[in-house]
């Protein structure tokens, strides 16, 4: 009976353990059952090995213990001593047997992607059990901070903050339109990358791209460790585009908006305007670089019979376009972007101190010459009105810039990186803010006067279209012209009434907006001649509108016309002529800025751009001169019976931006 019961106490090892009792225990003893088990998170969750403990004799009565891992986290076990049975590892659902290292020694590794209860067994015994609760990696979030806005130097800002769990890998954008395949890639810094929580900004000139002035959407992106990806809500923006006052400048920003829209159907009219540019050198301010890119682009758009002679005229002209306008100024622009960006790259991604020594220095090139450009700007403008006083608490010494970057080196030489940063952060703030020398120039009332100028020219772009609009409806009543249904109009039926009384509303409309001006222009002095005349024209035009009297409300369109452009002219020279009674009623020679927004003083030793000693009223006489000769060439060239349709309405279309 004692026999009986001492097997059934033994369990399955019975037999094998009443046979060990009469066996004599000859030789090396066995080596007592042993196992070592961690876990080791993946790399990228900076969480370190756990160490499992094996089980003992009253630890198995006991519930296993829980640990809670990251998915995809390695299970290593080796198992030593004992019998010479294989160990297994139940594994949930699933049993693996461990490796047999030699004799005595076995090794598993495996992976947890789901919990579950993890027990190793050998020869029937338990060695260890363990529940493991797998904790997923979750995909990484991305938001804005603020809506984007827009800088003084027409490139928007983004702020955002991006979290992940075990830190973020990397940070972009996406900008879409409509049903457009296009997409515009953004690459935003992702200062102390691998954080768990990043909170960044960035700054993006698109101006050049075609899409700049229309609505598109924005959607941030950020991706992990392992490549999972977060996307922001979707923002709605309009991209910042570039306003441009030079009147080639403007002529060819249209002919490159025709040609991205569309380039079959415009190419032969884009190609009449770069033509007639062409012929008017003196329009290019004498700049060869202009003119030889302007030539580039009449022979590639010529000659080009594919998208990508399209692509280029439209690079070409925007680059043309811009120097026009700015000088050397966008670009010197553009190339300290790309440094702040570079060097900010380099701050975030841990690069060398060499690599980094070497990025100040090509910033510090680009700062010196977008600080030239700047200053060489604003001895072009230091003619145009006298700064407002109130405006000079805003103007920033270039030394306290230099003072900046010598800070971002020290702080970079020396390993804060972090603080290196953030000062390079502040340093984007203050060059993409830095106002332009012109509007720092005008005080409240020149910036009235130029809003009204402004103003007047919208006026002679409406007045321009209305007489086109004309010209259109009296062709439809013209002799042999054929009205719907193709029938002859009757005798004393003019076919054109009704839709020249229709434009003789937005005749009325227009003569109501220069009344309005005109009173405001009362308040701020006298009121040129010409713009009075303009309104008496824009009457006759009305009422002869109303009569149907086609040819007659052209002649008086076009005396209105031209009777605003005389007046714009007479108001900018009583500006600048203000401007010089204004600046001598203290009895002093005419005053100017000594010194550019960066505080440089114009002209001496110190001076960049040399001397900019000109008198005011004189340059300004010069500019309106300069602009009143092209403007009659191309007067001169429009009125020339010999040249075809489209060459005459592009000559009139330029004609507005004088």
């Amino acid at each position: 009976m004692l026999l009986v019961s001492a097997f059934i106490v033994a369990g399955p090892k019975a037999g094998e353990r009443f046979v060990n009792a009469f066996s004599p225990n000859i030789g090396t003893p066995s080596v007592p059952l042993g196992m070592t088990a961690w876990i080791t998170p993946p790399e990228y969750t900076g969480q370190a090995p756990i160490l499992l403990k094996m089980w003992t004799t009253s630890d198995k009565t006991e519930t296993p213990k829980s640990y809670v891992i990251p998915a995809g986290s390695r299970f290593i076990a080796r198992v030593f001593g004992g019998n010479g049975d294989v160990p297994v590892l139940q594994k949930s659902t699933e049993i693996l047997e461990f490796d047999r290292l030699d004799a005595q020694n076995f090794g598993i590794e495996t992976s947890f992607e789901t919990p579950g209860l993890a027990q190793i067994n050998k020869g029937g015994d338990r060695v260890g059990a363990w529940q493991f609760n797998v904790v997923a990696d979750a995909a990484p979030t991305i938001s804005l901070l603020i809506p984007p806005d827009v800088t003084d130097r027409a490139a928007f800002r983004l702020q955002y903050r991006a979290q992940d769990d075990y830190g973020v890998a990397s940070i972009g954008g996406e900008i879409t339109r409509g049903n457009s395949d296009e997409k515009i890639k953004l690459a935003l810094p992702a200062p102390g990358r691998g954080s768990i929580e990043i909170v960044g900004k960035s700054y993006h000139d698109l101006t050049a791209h075609p899409w700049a002035g229309l609505s598109v959407r924005l959607t941030l992106i950020a991706e992990d460790q392992i490549g999972q990806r977060g996307v922001s809500d979707v923002t709605t923006l309009i991209l910042p585009e570039r306003n441009f006052t030079h009147p080639i400048a403007r002529a060819l920003i249209e002919q490159r908006r025709n040609l991205v829209s569309d380039p079959v159907a415009n190419k032969p009219t884009a190609l009449i305007a770069l033509e007639a540019i062409g012929l008017l050198p003196e329009s290019l301010d004498g700049d060869f670089t202009a003119i030889m890119l302007l030539s580039a682009a009449r022979s590639t758009l010529r000659y080009g019979d594919d998208q990508t002679a399209i692509d280029d005229v439209v690079e070409i002209l925007w680059e043309t376009a811009l120097r026009l306008e700015n000088g050397d100024l966008s670009m010197a622009e553009a190339a300290l972007r790309e440094a702040e960006q570079a060097l900010m790259e380099a701050l975030n991604s841990g690069a060398s101190d060499n690599e980094i020594k070497k990025l100040m220095e090509e910033l510090r090139a680009a700062m010196n010459a977008f600080l030239q450009a700047l200053a060489q700007q604003q001895s072009d403008m230091a003619q145009s009105p006298t700064m407002d006083p109130d405006s000079q608490s805003q103007i920033i010494q270039s030394q306290d810039l230099q003072n900046l970057l010598d800070k971002i080196d020290q702080l970079a030489r020396d390993g804060a990186r972090d603080a290196a940063r953030e000062l390079l952060s502040e340093l984007q703030d203050i060059m993409e803010n830095l106002k332009a020398a012109d509007s720092m120039q005008l005080t409240a009332d020149q910036q009235a006067m130029q809003q009204m100028l402004n103003e007047l020219g919208e006026m002679m772009q409406k007045q321009q279209k209305l007489l086109d609009e004309t010209m259109r409806e009296s062709q439809k009543g013209a002799p042999g012209s054929l009205q719907q249904g193709g029938q002859q109009p009757q005798p004393g039926q003019s076919g054109q009434g009704s839709g020249l009384q229709g434009l003789a509303q937005n005749q009325e409309a227009l003569r109501q907006m220069l009344q309005d001006l005109l009173g405001r222009l009362g308040e701020q002095g006298d009121i040129p001649k010409e713009l009075g005349q303009a309104g008496k024209s824009m009457k006759d035009a009305r009422d002869a509108l109303g009569k149907g009297q086609g040819e007659g409300a052209m002649q008086s369109e076009n005396q209105a016309l031209d009777s605003l452009r005389r007046g714009a002219q007479s108001l900018a020279q009583q500006m600048m002529q203000g401007q010089g009674q204004g600046e001598q009623s203290a009895g002093t020679s005419p005053q100017r800025p000594s010194t550019d927004p960066l505080g440089r003083r114009f002209g001496g030793e110190e001076g960049i751009g040399g001397n900019f000693s000109t008198d005011s009223v004189e340059t300004g006489a010069k500019q309106i001169g300069k602009t009143r000769a092209i403007r009659d060439e191309v007067q001169r060239r429009l009125s020339d019976p010999s040249r075809d349709l489209l060459e005459r309405e592009y000559l009139k279309r330029l004609l507005d931006f004088f």
